[in-house]
């Protein structure tokens, strides 16, 4: 027969483990807050129990500025920057956390656990990331073009898609650039069935490349070189070499800034010069990529997070004028938009300035969730720091 006063013990810990949520909510948290329930635990050791409970409620403390981070941060974000989320909000628990309140304790098997309730601080939290430079955000890859002229094994000049008869990319370093940027996400511009106006030479200068990336509405293109060559046959080895290079630059198309470069080379042997030359290039590109992947993840994002200054043009507000002032208003609701003012109105437009953590495209996206009753917001144009819509009667 089972020890009833054990049992009796274990059905009053369940339900002070049941009520603490209910406890809680007659207390709502401050406002920029919010409460959480966790449980901590601690080996007790010599017996010492206060210092095993001081212990369990630290890292309970710890677990609650856990549980509330994993839910403001996508979790490619706290994995992309888990370095970062430590230094800035992990290692100092005490900013974050206004109190605290131990709800119930067990010790079984040496171990000590406490359940505890947590206030934490959402507002201090989303300071900490802004001064660190992570977006609470998931994150909105910019969409990229790769304009590489390329020279092939035996190629007399170098081969590139905006010459203005293909219009469209065959190299083998272009290829290979595309293939691991659509991996980690970014969108793609392919070039397939575009019209781009012609006269641009082999290799692009800054300026040629943002107009080039204006033309198909690309946020960031990759300029730069790819060759590859015979480079004979090295000693001790029974087959010919050959050798990939690339050299890229990206430049940012808002701004026409050069946010990332790159010089990369190898070696390769085989007996069939097309295809081993065209190794070549694929694994310098992959190279290549990996470089260029890094600095724009820091100058992209980083950039993203600390804000940009977007402009958006209202038009279709004559006659609504009372929807108009909802839409403003609901603006300031938007994920990410730090600041909003009107900047000039006409009789039929009024222009915004918004200061949002992310791109103009990010930004239009959320616009086109926000539901009102008597009108819709569609989208006409996205360019830059610039998104044009027009509100639209139901």
């Amino acid at each position: 027969m089972p020890n009833i006063s054990a049992w009796k013990q274990f059905l009053l810990l369940m339900v002070l483990l049941v009520a603490a949520p209910a406890a809680v909510q007659a207390q709502p948290p401050q406002r920029g807050e919010t409460t959480v329930h966790v449980v901590g635990s601690s080996r007790v050791r010599g017996g010492d129990v206060s210092a095993a409970r001081e212990e369990a409620i630290n890292a309970a403390l710890v677990a609650a500025v856990h549980t509330v981070v994993a839910e403001m941060l996508p979790p490619e974000t706290v994995a992309g920057s888990f370095q970062t989320v430590n230094e800035a909000v992990f290692q100092r628990t005490d900013r974050f956390v206004r109190d605290y309140k131990m709800l119930a304790q067990s010790t079984v098997a040496g171990t000590y656990r406490a359940l505890v309730q947590a206030s934490v601080s959402t507002e201090r939290i989303k300071e900490a990331f802004r001064t660190a430079g992570i977006r609470l955000e998931a994150r909105q890859f910019p969409q990229i073009l790769f304009a590489l002229a390329e020279s092939q094994i035996h190629d007399l000049a170098p081969r590139y898609w905006w010459d203005g008869r293909t219009g469209r990319d065959e190299s083998v370093a272009g290829a290979a650039l595309a293939q691991a940027f659509t991996t980690e996400g970014y969108t793609v511009v392919r070039p397939a069935g575009n019209t781009v106006a012609t006269g641009y030479p082999p290799e692009l200068r800054g300026t040629e490349a943002v107009a080039l990336g204006r033309e198909l509405k690309a946020e960031v293109v990759v300029v730069g070189l790819a060759a590859a060559e015979a480079a004979g046959q090295p000693a001790g080895q029974t087959s010919p070499a050959y050798r990939g290079s690339v050299s890229a630059r990206a430049y940012r198309v808002s701004d026409g800034q050069l946010i990332a470069q790159t010089q990369r080379a190898i070696l390769t042997a085989g007996d069939d010069a097309q295809s081993a030359s065209r190794d070549a290039l694929d694994k310098a590109a992959a190279l290549a990529a990996g470089d260029l992947s890094a600095q724009l993840d820091t100058a992209w994002f980083k950039q993203m997070a600390a804000g940009n200054r977007i402009e958006i043009v209202v038009h279709g507000i004559t006659g609504q004028m009372a929807g108009f002032v909802r839409f403003r208003g609901a603006i300031g609701s938007v994920s990410g938009v730090e600041r909003m003012q009107i900047r000039e109105m006409t009789a039929d437009a009024a222009i915004l300035n918004v200061d949002y953590q992310g791109n103009a495209r990010a930004l239009a996206d959320a616009l086109l969730l926000l539901s009102f009753d008597t009108f819709k917001v569609t989208v006409a144009r996205i360019e830059a720091n610039t998104i044009d819509l027009q509100l639209v009667p139901r």
